[in-house]
């Protein structure tokens, strides 16, 4: 696998954290991934780097010491960041097929099933902007009432009141579900048990396998609650997993 250059990073790099790049980019080149994982790794934590080509170079560097778990997790975050990232998108798929499921990534859709919010075209910026264009009208309408005061015109503005109202709670609504959302997570241990509740003396319900993409909906402590492709469900350590929008675990 080919690495992707960091030299878009670089402009935002100073001192020590361009030290790291560049010692990270060497190790990577010279074929020390351990070296090189421990440099991105630290542009992450300690410097707040979130760069497709970071991750990118994350996953080829997991890919290549064996931990195809980290790999798609680090692939996944690549895309998550840049969708139409061709290569990422390749490695992803050519490490999926040496998982020992390749398994689908589970459906969002399943899991929200149900929610009102689900079927809500409209994403919270865009609510707030109708919200934001209601209110300007019923401003338009109040000026336009007091110079006019024809009943037509006052029904106009209170149904733009309403209608800035409803768009108004839509937008808290769908920024809460948004925050609440499933994420996407990813094993990384070889077998991750997954139990119906929060208690280990149990038997497991079923097995993930590194590279088994799930998505969490819930963390309590130590434990996530999974929902996996198929339908399965249930409790596991929150250290079996990665959540892809938060890679910098």
């Amino acid at each position: 696998m080919n690495m992707v250059l960091l030299v878009i990073m670089l402009s935002s790099l100073s001192g020590d954290g361009a030290d790291i790049f560049d010692q990270a980019n060497e190790a990577y080149y010279q074929g020390d991934n351990i070296r090189a994982i421990a440099g991105y790794e630290r542009l992450i934590s300690e410097f707040g780097v979130k760069s497709p080509a970071l991750f990118y170079n994350l996953g080829n560097a997991w890919f290549k010491e064996g931990r195809l778990g980290k790999a798609v997790l680090y692939y996944e975050a690549a895309l998550a960041l840049d969708p139409r990232f061709d290569a990422a998108s390749k490695n992803l798929e050519t490490v999926l097929k040496n998982t020992k499921r390749h398994l689908p990534a589970p459906d969002r859709n399943e899991l929200n099933r149900g929610a009102f919010l689900h079927y809500y075209p409209f994403t919270p910026m865009q609510s707030l902007l109708l919200t934001h264009a209601a209110l300007a009208a019923a401003l338009v309408l109040l000026f336009v009432c007091y110079r006019r005061g024809t009943p037509r015109v006052k029904w106009l503005y209170r149904f733009s009141l309403v209608f800035a109202a409803v768009f108004f709670a839509l937008t808290v609504g769908s920024n809460l579900a948004a925050r609440n959302a499933p994420k996407l997570a990813v094993t990384v241990r070889d077998e991750a048990p997954v139990y119906f509740s929060m208690n280990e003396l149990e038997s497991p319900r079923f097995l993930l396998y590194e590279g088994d993409r799930v998505l969490i909906d819930r963390i309590e402590g130590d434990w996530a609650r999974v929902y996996a492709y198929g339908g399965e469900r249930g409790w596991t350590r929150k250290d079996n997993t990665g959540i892809v929008e938060y890679s910098g675990i």
